[in-house]
């Protein structure tokens, strides 16, 4: 989408052109955009319902803001368009030609100010109708893959939730919900995540720049921005359960591959090699590694017991020769050597009366 043929002025003699509000054309947008809504009954009265025309619209659109006027009404039916067309790709574009249109010329854009009244209600109605009926719109996008027609949506969620509260069984649940996002891809998460924090972020642009311009009069888009973090978050959760379901899968596969060499070398060699390791005496260094884990151990389950720092004391005595402990027992001054002969003459004593 050429944003940015559509931020240029009319023409070198005026920037915004005419206010086409009561023009026949208005009247061709609005018809264009009408629909029925088709799930309301008809009666006897049975007809085709109107559908919404919105290729027709996003053509006549374009051109009117290129050639005749710069209208924020009629930016934001450009913007409905491009979502129905393109969904959050569609928004984005919408919110960056909204958020262009406003910063350019805003003091000349329709529809106008009442400067004399110090009045924002006629300029800011096209922003209540992005609050309201943009807001309609957002939940309608669909959030899974398409599969035999069935893709849901924030809408479908919500309802979901509604059901699920007030245990009626017979609507939308979760579980069904569950199994379409089974099948969708892992980067139809990722594209939605990305393009809902963008526009997220052109959203939080515009309300400050409405904010600064008409203070509390400026619209919140609350509603609106509550619908982007619910889509934000039901997706993430999406993106770390596909992840996590991905990971598991490739464990699996490594697992079964690994299972399928062995079984393609031989169980009985499978079985000399398992004999062999177990028949390999452990070396000194895995003696004391083994060591240090049960002092650590010892040193969490009973710390007031000397245990974990007696067992230091012998890792750390066994790593010397007996030359670097002489050194030692000269060099503090503490009669090493003579401590640890007196801690064995105790334990030897104790443990040959005991068995006595």
């Amino acid at each position: 989408m050429d944003i940015e043929s559509l931020l240029k002025p009319v023409s070198s003699e005026s920037n915004c052109g005419e206010y086409l509000c009561y023009d026949h054309v208005y009247d061709e947008l609005k018809e264009l955009r009408r629909e029925d809504d088709i799930r309301l009954s008809q009666g006897v009265w049975q007809t085709e319902p109107k559908r919404a025309d919105w290729t027709q619209l996003n053509k006549l659109g374009c051109e009117l803001l290129k050639t005749k006027t710069k209208d924020l009404q009629i930016a934001m039916w450009l913007m409905e368009s491009w979502i129905i067309e393109r969904q959050f790709e569609g928004f984005i574009d919408g919110l960056k030609l909204v958020k262009g249109l406003s910063e350019k010329f805003w003091d000349e854009i329709y529809p106008a100010i009442d400067w004399e009244n110090h009045s924002y209600d006629y300029r800011l109605a096209p922003f209540f109708f992005l609050s309201d009926k943009i807001s309609e719109r957002i939940v309608l996008i669909p959030l899974t893959d398409a599969e035999d027609s069935l893709i849901y949506s924030l809408s479908d969620w919500m309802e979901a939730r509604r059901n699920l509260q007030i245990k009626n069984s017979n609507g939308i649940s979760l579980k069904i919900i569950s199994k379409q996002v089974a099948v969708t891809a892992l980067q139809t998460f990722k594209n939605i995540a990305n393009q809902v924090n963008e526009s997220i972020n052109l959203l939080k642009e515009l309300r400050a720049f409405l904010d600064e311009k008409c203070g509390q009069d400026a619209p919140s888009f609350h509603q609106l921005t509550d619908y982007l973090e619910d889509i934000k978050r039901i997706t993430l959760r999406n993106i770390e359960l596909k992840e996590k379901q991905q990971a598991q899968a490739a464990q699996k596969v490594k697992v079964e591959k690994q299972a399928s060499q062995l079984n393609a070398s031989g169980d009985e060699m499978t079985l000399e090699d398992d004999n062999k390791n177990q028949d390999q005496e452990p070396t000194i260094g895995q003696a004391y590694d083994a060591l240090s884990e049960i002092a650590s151990f010892l040193e969490k389950k009973q710390p007031q017991s000397p245990s974990s720092t007696l067992l230091k004391v012998a890792i750390m005595i066994g790593k010397k020769s007996f030359q670097e402990l002489l050194e030692l027992n000269m060099r503090s001054g503490v009669p090493v050597l003579n401590t640890i002969s007196e801690l064995y003459s105790i334990f030897y004593k104790k443990e040959t009366e005991q068995k006595k």
